[in-house]
């Protein structure tokens, strides 16, 4: 079975309609969290979301939006607080019924998917240089599936397959492109790849809407669509 991987939108719909048009044909797609947050669009990637039957779990800013947290970060709870005057009644409910983890059994693989980590749920980064690995070899799990960082990785330790697939709306390791990645769970084999999508109506919606233009910086300059192996 061939399943697309997609993680941290942040209701950049235009990057999700480029990987979405990139997955037709796979079996089903799951999403690790962080539908919300940041970009404009929240009410129009779940529309998507459910319009594409995506399996996901709730994300750290997902949860946010009922839960804000304490930190004193201005550009975050502007985020929250934009996010929660655009979201409709509707899809603000449908998220605070999203699960915090899933676990499936496919191919004979049991498979586990978070969004930080599984000690920490929504807010422990996995970053590709982490120094414990090991600490995935408790887990009752073939397959691990991550998000949070908006970086990807791919790294095998005893038998246990830790999967982040990037950032489909929000890139943070310099390519601008969304992120995603395709697993097969009869190879095991991880395919990661990036595509490129027009943002220039998000770039203008940014700056009609007074955002923090520090959201330009994840963001293609280009409208070219392309789809690389990586």
């Amino acid at each position: 079975m061939k399943i697309g991987l997609v993680a941290d939108i942040h209701a950049n719909r235009p990057a999700l309609t480029a990987v979405l048009r990139e997955l037709q044909g796979v079996d089903r797609i799951w999403c690790s969290g962080d539908i919300t947050g940041y970009y404009p669009d929240p009410n129009g990637v779940i529309t998507d979301l459910l319009a594409h039957r995506v399996e996901t779990i709730k994300g750290n800013h997902d949860w946010y939006l009922e839960n804000p947290p304490s930190s004193p970060n201005a550009f975050l709870h502007q985020s929250i607080s934009h996010t929660l005057s655009w979201i409709t009644p509707e899809y603000r409910l449908l998220l605070q019924d999203l699960p915090l983890e899933k676990t499936w059994e496919l191919d004979g693989l049991r498979i586990k998917m978070y969004h930080g980590s599984p000690w920490d749920i929504l807010e422990e980064y996995i970053y590709p240089d982490y120094s414990h690995f090991e600490r995935f070899l408790a887990l009752e799990a073939d397959i691990i599936i991550l998000g949070h960082t908006h970086y990807p990785i791919l790294r095998e330790i005893q038998g246990r397959m830790i999967i982040n697939p990037g950032s489909c709306g929000q890139p943070r390791d310099g390519d601008t492109r969304a992120a995603f990645a395709v697993l097969d769970t009869q190879t095991r084999a991880v395919d990661f790849r990036r595509v490129a999508y027009d943002a220039s109506p998000l770039r203008q919606s940014i700056r009609d809407l007074f955002l923090n233009e520090e959201l330009l910086n994840y963001l293609p300059n280009t409208g070219e669509i392309l789809c690389k192996k990586n």
